[in-house]
């Protein structure tokens, strides 16, 4: 059987089967037997759903599925918000477009926004990225995470991870704060606050920084960092009371100073570096305990 409830609902709704509770003023609609819901954008089918006039919300109960615009979605259980055209999904969460994939707790989907809550798991084959979060905000131009988030570039050697309590993805540039971690394929390191480019493999750590690779460790308040295709480090810039501490082959250097420039171009080691105004102290033979050197 067809029902078209033009005046009830701004959805054209199928149903196999349709019933009319009307109680204290307020009219409750049941759908059975299989439920389409449909606009100009949007096509979703559930096994039954449940519509309150007086709130404007339809319920579907699961397994809930269908279309919005270019995505697909699927869920145990949805609540769709006549008057401000939202759609919100419960449990077990699964979004696809034509160039992600998106699985959560809780969703909530308008007509060019995808809001994701709980466990959130997305991967975007057009920016290459797998991300881990509490919650993100996914619009056309941008992807915005919270909580304890983590974001992988894969493809190619490219195999670039970021840790931190926020970012913000747009045009190729992460923005990211609060406990931020980076590692690539021979370093890591933290800071307050990191802008990561990566079409230039560039990297910028701000507030308490540090990088390190197996033999040496720098730390600064501003440390800018250069990658090579192979996702080493290439060299390395840090300001704002910047040290540096290296380690290798019976050698020990220490230096601060008021700038600091570490070339490794790729390699484990170090290759040379440039300072300013710089203090420390250059040692050999510290392996075997005779160190000697000022």
């Amino acid at each position: 059987m067809f029902f078209l409830l033009i005046s009830l609902f701004l959805y054209k709704i199928e149903s196999g089967e349709m019933k009319i509770l009307r109680e204290g003023g307020k009219e409750l609609i049941t759908f059975y037997g299989g439920v389409v819901v449909r606009d100009s954008n949007t096509l979703i089918k559930s096994p039954v759903a449940l519509y309150s006039q007086e709130e404007g919300v339809m319920e579907l109960s699961g397994p809930v599925q269908g279309v919005q615009g270019e995505r697909s979605l699927r869920c145990d259980f949805a609540k769709i918000y006549e008057r401000e055209r939202i759609f919100k999904g419960y449990g077990n969460c699964e979004i696809t477009g034509a160039f992600e994939f998106l699985k959560c707790d809780s969703v909530i989907l308008r007509e060019n926004e995808v809001h994701a809550f709980g466990s959130v798991f997305l991967r975007s084959v057009k920016d290459s990225i797998e991300s881990n979060s509490e919650e993100v905000l996914l619009r056309k131009d941008l992807i915005e995470a919270k909580g304890n988030s983590s974001i992988t570039y894969f493809g190619g050697k490219d195999t670039v991870m970021l840790e931190s309590k926020y970012y913000l993805y747009r045009d190729s540039v992460l923005y990211a704060s609060s406990g931020v971690k980076i590692t690539g394929k021979d370093f890591e390191g933290e800071g307050d606050s990191l802008v990561y480019m990566r079409s230039l493999r560039y990297a910028e750590l701000l507030k308490n920084a540090w990088v390190r690779n197996s033999s040496t460790l720098i730390k600064g308040d501003a440390i800018n960092l250069y990658l090579t295709e192979e996702n080493k480090i290439d060299r390395l810039v840090a300001f704002e009371f910047p040290s540096l501490f290296n380690r290798e082959e019976g050698r020990e250097i220490y230096l601060e100073g008021d700038s600091l420039y570490f070339y490794t171009e790729g390699t484990d080691r170090l290759k040379w570096f440039r300072a300013s105004r710089v203090k420390g102290y250059y040692k050999e033979g510290t392996e075997d305990g005779s160190a000697e050197g000022n």
